[in-house]
């Protein structure tokens, strides 16, 4: 009986993400030494401007160098099928704008520095627009969507964020609510389409509406941290960091279908990229004989993809962690994710270097609390405006089932949308549904070709096919398959 249920938790700990494994192995660190729990974030005066976050301001200067002025914006287009009230959902809407301060927040420069102003109220009012019939195909209402993301927001006079309605008919409607990122990330927009769908389905049924307080806000959290910071809160996490990061190669060098530009344009594409259900099996199961999850297997094929493209085999990608620990912040609309850069090296065996990948992603998860742009500071204080040190390379998993939605008798899908844009060289983003992984591996138009992008992907299925049939293979020999394979 003990052995049965030592073998269920060993399961249920290989099926966490990298990022709860990790803040399940720090309290369980933290109850055994007897420490505190994790600090309470207190509420802040709202007197004047307040700080910003670290992340906010980084956000805040990229925005500032962007070209477009919108390649930071985040959307998340809902098609709805059913009786719908527009004028509940208005009323549902409204009560998320005096729930969530970040939807309340603009932002201003006072003595060169940014800070963010929170308003007591907002008058909101949701756009609408009946599209005709000729206009509601689904390339239609996608290329109305894009336009809709692609207008700019006036951070200084808000809002920052805009909701629309279109209508197709009386019983199918989209809706697009657009958000800049530094105001929301991807966690705080699923928190914005649940809350939604909950205060609708109250409202509808006549009901008060079932959500409780929030304990604190974005920009209570935006003046914690800076605290924090001024108490050498974060000097454990440099110094991880700074350790993990000793000698790395700020950039990737992979080789690229055009020079890169002094400054980018943030035009990008998506290729698809899929693995079968039987292949998506195998790849977990051999994570699974090495006490390792699905993410730090696909790290470690992307990472031989990468040394073969590129040559090197000492180098970083980077992932985004959600960075909620702190149950004060778990409900909130705000920016609150981080990046955390990993550090490849990529030798040995296939099997061997996901020993490696495993106890990389372990340690940087248990430091995500420390802020990108603090790592950049300590690490590369110096860099090229034009890219940004082990920020253009990323990878992302999503394996956690979507939320369903209730609009009261309303069938709720999401749509996705390419918006043309990218803030990187290359991301590859996997989604795992009913057993098998499929995404999309996007890039920079001002670097690559199409065809290049193509030929990646397709080596990358090659890697994963070889490591889970023989994940014995040397790396080396990974990578001289590849290039025998392009030479054919």
């Amino acid at each position: 009986m003990a052995d049965a249920r030592r073998d269920r938790l060993e399961q249920a700990l290989r099926n966490l993400s990298p990022a709860k494994r990790a803040l399940f192995e720090r309290e369980l660190e933290r109850r055994r030494r007897g420490e505190a729990a994790p600090e309470r974030i207190p509420r802040a005066p709202r007197v004047g401007p307040l700080p910003l976050s670290i992340a906010q301001e980084w956000m805040w200067r990229q925005h500032e160098r962007d070209p477009t002025k919108y390649a930071r914006n985040l959307s998340a287009p809902l098609r709805l099928v059913g009786p719908l009230r527009p004028d509940v959902l208005e009323a549902a809407l409204r009560l998320l704008v005096d729930r969530h301060e970040a939807l309340r927040t603009t932002f201003v420069v006072e003595d060169g520095v940014p800070a963010q102003i929170v308003h007591q109220r907002l008058d909101f009012e949701l756009v609408r627009a009946e599209l005709p019939p000729s206009e509601r195909t689904l390339e239609a209402i996608k290329a109305a969507a894009r336009r809709f993301i692609e207008t700019p927001f006036d951070l200084e006079r808000g809002p920052v964020f805009r909701v629309s309605l279109l209508g197709c008919g009386e019983r199918e409607h989209v809706l697009l609510l657009v958000m800049h990122h530094i105001v929301t990330d991807g966690w705080s927009m699923g928190i914005l389409a649940r809350e939604c769908s909950v205060l609708y389905q109250a409202l509808a049924e006549g009901k008060p509406p079932p959500l409780p307080e929030l304990p604190v806000h974005q920009a209570d959290y935006a003046v914690w941290q800076r605290e924090r910071e001024r108490r050498g809160g974060f000097e454990r996490g440099l110094a991880y960091w700074r350790d993990h990061l000793a000698g790395a190669p700020p950039a990737i060098e992979l080789p690229t279908d055009r020079p890169r530009p002094a400054y980018p344009s943030f035009r990008g594409a998506k290729v698809p990229v899929a693995l079968s259900e039987a292949l998506t099996r195998s790849l977990k199961g051999l994570c699974a004989e090495q006490g390792t999850t699905l993410f730090t297997g696909l790290l470690a094929a992307f990472e031989v993809l990468l040394a073969t493209c590129s040559g090197q085999h000492d180098f970083v990608v980077t992932t985004v962690t959600a960075n909620r620990g702190n149950p004060d912040i778990e409900a909130v609309v705000g920016l609150f994710l981080n990046y955390l850069p990993l550090r490849a090296r990529v030798q040995g065996t296939f099997r061997s270097l996901l020993a490696d990948v495993r106890d990389v992603t372990l340690g940087a998860f248990a430091h995500q609390d420390l802020p990108f742009k603090k790592v950049l500071d300590a690490v590369c204080p110096a860099h090229d405006d034009s890219r940004t040190p082990f920020f253009e390379i990323s990878i992302l998993l999503h394996n956690t089932p979507p939320a369903r939605l209730s609009f009261s008798g309303i069938d709720v899908e999401a749509i996705s949308i390419d918006p043309g844009t990218t803030r990187r060289d290359m991301t590859l983003e996997w989604t795992e549904r009913d057993g098998a992984l499929s995404g999309f591996l996007q890039y920079s138009t001002d670097l690559f070709d199409r065809a290049t992008i193509e030929r990646m992907v397709r080596d990358l299925q090659m890697i994963v096919e070889v490591a889970v049939e023989r994940p014995e293979t040397e790396t080396a020999e990974l990578s001289r398959l590849l290039r025998g394979a392009a030479a054919r």
